[in-house]
């Protein structure tokens, strides 16, 4: 490393003299690793650009500093290629960003297998897996990134070739390997070729082992300052890794960029960031991130799922309501259906008889004649029948709210008012 870079303009000849005068080897090491550590770390080129991206789109901007739209577009131009080939339909730009979303989401589940969050199984699935993206279409865009078919036909020496080195069969079989493979420990007592030396202060019951700084040579301590940035990276990676079971080569890279890129983006927001609300941790910035990507999808999974729904008219009164009006039986009406309405009464009962063509004017539901006269002559029936007791049983409890089989009634067009009645001639 070049000194003159390091301690600024400082010429050799008056560092040498310097040194000579008032610093001291100890002081010349701890000024060259103060000013090593000021210098090295996150420096950004272009500040004002990445907290615009940050104030603008939040987490999802700054990841898409690393992960850029030209990057995602041509990777969907080829996915949309293979997708059509396979007849499946073309991938837009929201459902790319959802799978992107939901392939780092799968690292914050604990689940192993795909189809696990989709299952619909007690205590399996995930609803914002379900709620953003098909098990089947999301299988089908998985396939065409994980797949290494195509590799099959090119000719020998390209450069895709490498993604079918590390295959699935030989690592199961290289894995099954290593577990018979007994390891032999030896048993022969092994004399140290060194005289020990005496016995170090350990913790006692009212004693402290105080701390004692080591001094350490100056190369050893820039080393670690240097390269401490490549082991936190592994770290910080292996907490929550975006690669599953995966074994091919293809899959690796892609996961590893996804992964790169969502740390250096954490690593962007832990120098911009000012406000309470903030992610503090990787793990909530990755949540924060999936979520940005995948709500587009979602909302247009749900506006589609609410365009399926059959629109229900509002449902009429569970029971007949006690009017002071004369309710009277007409003949239904055939001009919109067939004038057959279900027998209201029946269906308190649980009793699955035919439609009749005959309904209430006031109550608008349909009625056979006998469980019309029923309905509202209640108090005409002394000696009732088991029939007509059973009827008014239900009645009675249909008017406490407690019927015996829920029905539900629909307002219809076929019941005939009085100013519409006609009389067959």
């Amino acid at each position: 490393m070049d000194i003159d870079r390091v301690l600024g303009a400082w010429s050799h000849e008056e560092w040498e003299v310097e040194e000579i005068e008032t610093l001291s080897p100890t002081d010349t090491a701890r000024l060259y690793i103060d000013r090593l550590t000021s210098d090295s770390g996150l420096h950004l080129r272009k500040r004002d650009e990445t907290q615009a991206a940050y104030n603008i789109h939040r987490e999802k901007r700054l990841f898409g500093l690393f992960v850029s739209e030209k990057l995602k577009a041509a990777w969907r131009t080829w996915t949309n290629v293979k997708l059509v080939e396979r007849g499946d339909a073309a991938m837009p730009v929201a459902e790319m960003d959802a799978y992107i979303g939901l392939e780092m989401a799968m690292s914050l589940v604990p689940v192993t297998d795909i189809k696990d969050l989709w299952s619909e199984k007690t205590f399996l699935g995930h609803h914002d897996f379900q709620a953003t993206m098909s098990r089947n279409r999301f299988q089908a865009i998985h396939a065409v990134v994980d797949s290494i078919g195509r590799v099959s036909k090119k000719p020998r020496g390209s450069w895709e070739l490498i993604a079918a080195v590390d295959s699935t069969a030989f690592s199961k079989n290289a894995k099954k390997a290593h577990d018979r493979r007994q390891s032999k420990l030896p048993r022969t007592a092994y004399p140290p070729p060194c005289k020990l030396f005496p016995r170090a202060r350990r913790w006692t019951e009212n004693r402290v082992l105080h701390r004692k700084t080591f001094m350490a040579p100056t190369i050893v301590a820039a080393y670690n300052i240097v390269m401490n940035g490549v082991d936190r990276v592994d770290h910080v990676r292996s907490t929550n890794p975006t690669r599953r079971k995966e074994q091919q080569l293809s899959m690796s890279l892609l996961t590893w960029v996804l992964d790169l890129s969502l740390i250096n983006a954490f690593a962007l927001i832990q120098q911009i960031r000012k406000e309470q609300t903030a992610p503090r941790t990787l793990l909530e910035f990755k949540r924060r991130v999936c979520e940005s990507l995948t709500s587009s999808q979602r909302a247009v999974l749900e506006r589609k799922r609410n365009s399926l729904k059959r629109s229900r008219s509002a449902a009429a009164p569970s029971n007949i309501p006690a009017r002071e009006e004369i309710h009277i039986l007409t003949p239904n009406s055939r001009e919109l259906s067939s004038g057959k309405l279900v027998c209201h009464l029946c269906s308190l009962q649980g009793i699955k008889a035919a439609k009749f063509p005959f309904g209430c004017t006031k109550c608008e539901v349909g009625f056979h004649v006998g469980c019309f006269a029923v309905a509202h002559f209640k108090h005409a029936f002394h000696n009732a029948t088991p029939s007509v007791a059973a009827a008014l049983q239900a009645l009675n409890d249909a008017g406490n709210g407690k019927p015996s089989s829920k029905t539900r009634k629909r307002i219809n067009n076929s019941i005939t008012s009085l100013d519409k009645l006609v009389l067959r001639k």
